[in-house]
C-alpha cells in the first residue's frame, strides 16, 4: 500500500488499491456468469446453501431479489466462498455452466483475499493483530465474492439504494458502467469510477471496531445513468468482494440503511 492509503480513507472515505486482474478478465468472467443465468430458474435456485443456517450473511450460491417481493432492488447474484467447491460437487457435474462459473470465480476470490491481506498488513503497525481477526488457517473465512447483475430500469433510477455494507470492509472490483456513488453520508455522495489496475477499498459498518472511529463506514448507492444498458436484460453488472472478521456480530437492516449524519466530515 502507498503511504497515503490510510489518509485517503480518512479524507474521502475510501481508497484505491492495486489489483492484478484486468478489466478484460473481469468482462470474460461475467460472460460466463451470464451464461449461468440462462439456466432454468429451478436449477439456479438449487445452487444455494448457508454456511451458518441462522445467518443470512453466510449465503453461498445463486440469489434473486425483486422489489415486488419487498426487496430494495431488482437483481440476480452469485456468492462464491471456498465452501462452494465441495458443496456444489454433484451440481457442477450435472451443469457445466456452474462448473465454469466456479472455476472462474475462484482465482478472483483468491486474488481479492491476497489484496485484503496486504491492506490489513498496512494497518498492523497501528493496530497490531488486525490481520488475524480476518485470517486463520484453521477456520473458514467470512469472505464472499459476488457476481451481480442489475435488471434494466429507467435512467436515473436507483439500481441499489443507499446503504452501508454490513461487514467490516469491501473491495469494489469491477463494474460494466459508471453509477457507483460514495460519500460520508447521503448528502455527500460523489460518483466514483474504476481505473485500470486498481480496485476500491471501502470500510463497512464494523471496520472501525478493528481500527478506530476515524475509519467510518462509507455510504453508497448505484444509479443507472443513461439508457445505454449492458444488454436488453441487464442494466449493468458488478463484481464485489465482501470481508468480515472471523468473529461476526449481526447488523440490522435499519443500521445498514440509515445514514449517519456526520458533523465533522473532512
Amino acid at each position: 500500500m502507498t503511504p497515503d492509503f490510510q489518509q485517503g480513507i480518512r479524507n474521502q472515505g475510501y481508497a484505491r488499491v492495486p489489483f492484478s486482474v484486468s478489466q478484460a478478465q473481469f468482462q470474460s468472467a461475467m460472460e460466463i456468469f451470464f451464461e449461468f443465468l440462462k439456466l432454468p430458474f429451478e436449477t439456479k435456485e438449487s445452487v444455494y446453501f448457508k454456511i451458518r443456517p441462522d445467518d443470512r450473511g453466510s449465503e453461498v450460491g445463486y440469489m434473486r431479489y425483486r422489489r415486488e417481493e419487498g426487496k430494495t432492488d431488482n437483481r440476480e447474484y452469485f456468492h462464491y466462498h471456498t465452501h462452494a467447491d465441495e458443496n456444489f460437487g454433484e451440481l457442477r457435474e450435472k451443469n457445466p455452466e456452474l462448473d465454469r462459473l466456479l472455476n472462474v470465480m475462484k482465482p478472483i476470490f483468491d486474488e481479492a483475499s491476497l489484496t485484503l491481506r496486504a491492506v490489513l498488513t498496512s494497518f498492523e503497525e497501528e493496530y497490531p493483530g488486525i490481520t488475524k481477526k480476518f485470517f486463520d488457517d484453521e477456520k473458514f473465512s467470512n469472505f464472499y465474492l459476488r457476481f451481480l447483475k442489475y435488471d434494466v430500469d429507467e435512467p436515473g433510477s436507483f439500481l441499489a439504494k443507499g446503504h452501508y455494507d454490513r461487514g467490516s470492509c469491501t473491495l469494489a472490483l469491477a463494474e460494466s458502467a459508471p453509477g457507483l456513488r460514495l460519500g460520508f453520508d447521503d448528502k455527500t455522495l460523489t460518483e466514483v469510477e474504476h481505473t485500470s489496475g486498481e480496485v476500491i477499498f471501502m470500510p463497512g459498518l464494523k471496520f472501525h471496531e478493528v481500527t478506530s472511529k476515524e475509519f467510518a463506514p462509507i455510504w453508497h448507492d448505484v444509479v443507472q445513468k443513461s439508457s445505454d444498458t449492458y444488454s436488453h436484460e441487464a442494466s449493468r453488472w458488478a463484481i464485489v468482494f465482501f470481508a468480515d472478521t472471523l468473529e461476526i456480530a449481526p447488523i440490522t437492516y435499519e443500521e445498514a440503511h440509515t445514514p449517519i449524519q456526520r458533523t465533522n466530515t473532512p
